[in-house]
C-alpha cells in the first residue's frame, strides 16, 4: 500500500514536471524512396476501375467483339487485393432485372459492399433498394481476398444460399443446370478440396501465415506503402470480419453449369492452390440464335483465368508467409490448359482483363515457360 502510494506521487510528480517543459514538433519519419518501376506497376489498380468488357475490349477492336453474345462482363478492379467479376446473364426475373453469377467476392464482406454500391452507382448492378437477384456465386480458390467476402453479396440478395455440400463427399462432375435445380437459393460452386483448404488455413497454419503475410505485404507501414504485387493491399473496413460460406456444389475436375441463362464449363486447374478453377464462356453456347451441338463446349470464348495467371506479376511459385507447397510443374500444366481454349479476352482474378488472341497466347506462353524455366533451373 505504501509502495503504490509512493509510486503514485512519483507519477503525479513527473507529470508536472513535463508539463514545464517546451514543447517541439516531431519530425515525420523520413519516407523511404520508392522503386519507379514498382511505383509504376501500381498503374495496374489505380484507380480504382469497373472495367466493361462491351465497352472495353483491351485492345480488341470494336469489329472483332463477338457479336450477339447474350450475356454481360465487368470486372472490379483495385477495390481490394482482388478483383470481383459479374456477369449478367439473359435470365431475367419478375421485375425485368438480369439475373447474375458472381466471381469471386473480395476478401472483407464491408469492402464488397462498397464495391457493390460502386457498380450500383455505375450501373452495372440495379440501384437501391432493389435485392441482387444473385444465381450463383463460384469461388476460384480457397484464399481469403476471393471468397471471404461472399456475405457481402449474400446480404444485399433477393434469396438466401443453398444449404451446404457435404465437405467429404463432392457431387459428381458433369452437367449442373443451376437455374432449374434452384430456384430459391444461391448456388455456391467450388472444386472439392476448398474446404480443406479453408480448413487448414484457419486451424493449423493461420496464425503464423497471417502474421507472415503482414510482413510480406508490408501491411505495417504507416506510410508509402506502395503495392502489393498482384493488388493495391488487401483491405479491411471497421465493423465487418471475413466470414467464409461453404459451397453447395463441390466437384472434382469438370462441371458443365447453366446458371442465369449463362452456360460454362468450369474446370479443375491445379496452381497456385490445389483447388484452382477457371471458367470458360463458349460463344456457341452463348449466342442469340445459335444452337449448340449438346456436346459442343468449344472453339472461341471468354476464359475467367482466376489465378492461375497472377495479374500483371511474376507467378508466386513460393509464398514467402509459409503456404503449402505449390508444385511448379502441376503449375505450368494448368497453364497449358488455358492455352488450349480459344479464347477472344481473358479475365484474371488480379489486375485488368487481357483480350485479341495473339496477346492472350503470347501472355499465357510467357507465363508457363516462365514457371518452367524456373523450376528447371
Amino acid at each position: 500500500m505504501i509502495i503504490r502510494s509512493f509510486g503514485t506521487t512519483i507519477a503525479v510528480a513527473l507529470a508536472m514536471l513535463l508539463n514545464t517543459l517546451p514543447t517541439f514538433a516531431q519530425e515525420p519519419p523520413e519516407l523511404v524512396p520508392v522503386n519507379p518501376k514498382l511505383s509504376a506497376h501500381t498503374r495496374w489498380f489505380e484507380p480504382v476501375k469497373i472495367y466493361n468488357l462491351q465497352t472495353e475490349h483491351f485492345p480488341l477492336a470494336d469489329r472483332d467483339y463477338p457479336r450477339g453474345l447474350t450475356y454481360e462482363v465487368y470486372s472490379a478492379v483495385g477495390y481490394d487485393l482482388a478483383n470481383t467479376m459479374v456477369i449478367k446473364g439473359p435470365n431475367k426475373t419478375a421485375a425485368g432485372l438480369q439475373e447474375l453469377v458472381i466471381i469471386d467476392t473480395l476478401g472483407n464482406p464491408g469492402i464488397t459492399k462498397d464495391t457493390i454500391e460502386a457498380m450500383r452507382q455505375a450501373g452495372v448492378l440495379p440501384p437501391r433498394p432493389a435485392k441482387l437477384p444473385i444465381r450463383a456465386i463460384i469461388y476460384t480458390h480457397n484464399h481469403i481476398d476471393h471468397a471471404y467476402g461472399v456475405h457481402g453479396y449474400l446480404d444485399e440478395a433477393d434469396r438466401p444460399p443453398c444449404p451446404p455440400a457435404n465437405p467429404v463427399k463432392p457431387g459428381p462432375d458433369g452437367y449442373y443446370d443451376v437455374d432449374n435445380d434452384n430456384l430459391n437459393c444461391i448456388a455456391i460452386i467450388a472444386q472439392a478440396q476448398i474446404d480443406q483448404g479453408v480448413g487448414n488455413t484457419a486451424t493449423v497454419t493461420g496464425t503464423i501465415i497471417d502474421a507472415r503475410s503482414s510482413y510480406m505485404y508490408g501491411s505495417f507501414i504507416p506510410r508509402n506503402h506502395v503495392n502489393d504485387g498482384i493488388g493495391p493491399q488487401e483491405k479491411s473496413k471497421p465493423g465487418y470480419q471475413p466470414a467464409y460460406r461453404m459451397p453447395s456444389r463441390l466437384f472434382n475436375e469438370q462441371l458443365l453449369v447453366k446458371a442465369a441463362g449463362v452456360q460454362m464449363k468450369i474446370i479443375y486447374v491445379p496452381s497456385e492452390t490445389e483447388d484452382e478453377l477457371s471458367i470458360f464462356v463458349p460463344n456457341v453456347r452463348n449466342t442469340e440464335g445459335v444452337q449448340a451441338n449438346p456436346n459442343d463446349w468449344g472453339g472461341p470464348g471468354l476464359l475467367f483465368s482466376a489465378e492461375v495467371i497472377q495479374g500483371p506479376s511474376f507467378p508466386n511459385l513460393y509464398s514467402l508467409r509459409g503456404t503449402t507447397y505449390r508444385n511448379p510443374a502441376t503449375w505450368f500444366r494448368s497453364v497449358d490448359r488455358l492455352r488450349s481454349f480459344d479464347a477472344w479476352c481473358m479475365v484474371p482474378s488480379h489486375g485488368p482483363p487481357l483480350c485479341e488472341q495473339n496477346n492472350i497466347r503470347t501472355l499465357l506462353r510467357n507465363f508457363r515457360d516462365a514457371i518452367q524455366f524456373t523450376h528447371d533451373q
